[in-house]
């Protein structure tokens, strides 16, 4: 049974996100001391850099991207544009687009998104996704909940230190999840391994086929393997708080169970 070292993994999280945050929020946002959006479109690559400004972004209705905030509106099919706002800057993402790249300090919504590579970081703000799908997707905060709803991806990466990650209605292969301080929630309706960790928080999984897969489950209350008939592994892990799994609708009594 895989064991977890409590502290090496809070510390670990917190390094690796305040660094990669900081490298990326800090180097290459280049708005000076201005809020807004610098949203650059490099042949299929689009990389949207925010400061100071929630940012939404959907699907363009041509083959151009489109930035709007505070009134103002532009579209470019290459290059890059800066919209200079403290309110909202909206970003619509033409089809073209295999590889969507954000990078903030607030909150970033997606919506009925579609590419092959899917990044986004905030360091206070929340991030939310609905109706979306990428081959890989990784998804990082400081300081504020993952929220993703009706989306497919094989490969989903999730890493917070204060703040709930909340997955729903979702198809994905393999999911990693860590936060600190915050609760746990997955429901999925596909999965080929799940590895979720927190410190401080409740962990509820519910996905099709948890009854046969192998589970691996740390708590305040005991550690445990459930052995299960087919390839399907989960692995959970919470310091302080308590892990409910779900079997195939109906929740299991893992004390009877644990072996």
């Amino acid at each position: 049974m895989i064991r977890y070292s409590k502290t090496k993994v809070v510390i670990l999280i917190i390094l690796v996100l305040i660094l990669w945050v900081a490298v990326r929020c800090g180097i290459s946002l280049p708005l000076s001391a201005r809020s807004g959006a610098h949203v650059t479109i490099d042949g299929d690559d689009l990389t949207i850099h925010s400061r100071g400004c929630d940012l939404v972004v959907g699907p363009s209705s041509d083959d151009l991207v489109h930035v709007e905030g505070d009134g103002q509106e532009r579209a470019i099919g290459q290059g890059d544009v800066r919209m200079y706002t403290d309110d909202v800057v909206t970003v619509l993402v033409p089809a073209s687009v295999t590889g969507l790249f954000l990078d903030g300090t607030e909150s970033i919504e997606i919506a009925s998104i579609a590419v092959d590579s899917l990044e986004l970081a905030t360091v206070d703000g929340n991030l939310s996704l609905s109706g979306c799908s990428a081959r890989q997707t990784a998804a990082t905060t400081i300081d504020g909940d993952v929220c993703i709803t009706g989306s497919s991806f094989p490969r989903l990466s999730i890493h917070a230190i204060d703040g709930d990650i909340d997955i729903a209605q979702c198809d994905v292969d393999d999911i990693d999840g860590t936060t600190v301080d915050g609760d746990i929630t997955i429901s999925l309706a596909s999965f080929q391994t799940i590895s979720v960790s927190t410190v401080d928080g409740d962990i509820q999984l519910d996905a099709d086929g948890l009854s046969e897969a192998t589970l691996t489950l740390d708590d305040s209350s005991a550690s445990r393997t459930i052995q299960g008939l087919s390839d399907k592994r989960v692995e959970a892990s919470t310091v302080s708080g308590k892990i409910g799994i779900l079997h195939d609708g109906m929740p299991s009594d893992l004390d009877d169970t644990a072996r």
